[in-house]
């Protein structure tokens, strides 16, 4: 009988911990790396359309929401396929986001929105609409390119 307690106390402490792995399997985000040119190009449009939204109501919002980066922080260096106005607008866009990202970041531990009165969200939304533009004009001059890149295959069909 002795075992069995041993044997709980030890359970006590390995069920909770197996129910934390298999809650990080299953909800954890995966970042996606994006392999080819369309795929890079993507991940960038999809940041800006969501960083758009995000500014048409940021000053609105009680809660502050970040700006995101992820896709310029993994693809930065690997955007020789697009043009150089493209690439300065597109460098210019994220660096105004990270400074909005550092000023929300200051804010929150601050408790104190004056971080933010220096920064405008007017300039920012105009890069955002450049580099948006920038993005669609080379998705519409390389739309025969993109539709013969291989895809990935899903796991119900080829």
């Amino acid at each position: 009988m002795d075992d069995f307690g041993d044997i709980g106390r030890n359970l006590i402490i390995l069920i909770p911990l197996i129910l934390l792995i298999v809650f990080n399997l299953f909800f954890r985000r995966r970042k996606k790396a994006e392999k080819t040119q369309p795929e890079i190009a993507m991940g960038l449009l999809s940041e800006v359309a969501i960083n758009q939204q995000i500014a048409e109501t940021f000053l609105q919002r009680s809660q502050l929401k970040k700006f995101r980066t992820g896709s310029w922080q993994r693809n930065r260096e690997k955007l020789d396929f697009l043009d150089q106005k493209l690439r300065e607008d597109l460098a210019k866009t994220f660096s105004m986001a990270e400074e909005f990202n550092r000023a929300i970041d200051a804010t929150r531990k601050f408790k104190s929105s004056s971080y933010l009165e220096g920064i405008s969200v007017d300039r920012l939304k105009e890069s955002l609409t450049q580099s948006r533009q920038g993005l669609e004009e080379w998705f519409e001059s390389n739309k025969d390119q993109i539709m013969t890149t291989p895809g990935r295959r899903g796991c119900l069909g080829p």
